[in-house]
């Protein structure tokens, strides 16, 4: 299959080392000419009591994409996270890790993936047949 961009909605996982902690996120990402920016919405009751939002920023060089995820101003006490992950042959799944350098630094492992699209052709015509 031909290599895709990043353009759209993910839908991801991420886990703290050894910790055994996970939490679900929404990532919305655009590409262009190898820059990837976008935005993630994730809640964990553990960091904060509310939805956290933060920006994406970054870039994709072939299969290898690296992006910094920054929370917004009103999530205080966060630090800049980098992602390092490669993307699926088929273009629809990242995973890698991700690091914070901060006074205590923290890693863990991430994926995100892409709903896959429905063929509405052939499912519309199998429902007709059937």
């Amino acid at each position: 299959m031909a290599e895709q961009d990043l353009t759209g909605i993910w839908q991801g996982l991420y886990s703290y080392g050894g910790v055994g902690h996970e939490v679900g996120f929404t990532a919305t990402l655009l590409e262009s000419g190898g820059a990837v920016y976008g935005t993630t919405h994730e809640y964990d009751p553990r960091l904060a009591s509310e939805n956290l939002d933060a920006a994406v920023a970054g870039s994709r060089a072939g299969h290898r994409v690296s992006f910094t995820k920054t929370y917004e101003a009103s999530s205080e006490g966060f630090v800049p996270i980098a992602y390092e992950g490669v993307l699926s042959p088929d273009g629809m799944e990242v995973e890698g890790t991700w690091s914070l350098r901060a006074s205590a630094p923290l890693s863990g492992r991430f994926l995100m993936s892409r709903p896959r699209r429905r063929e509405k052709g052939k499912k519309a015509l199998r429902t007709v047949r059937a």
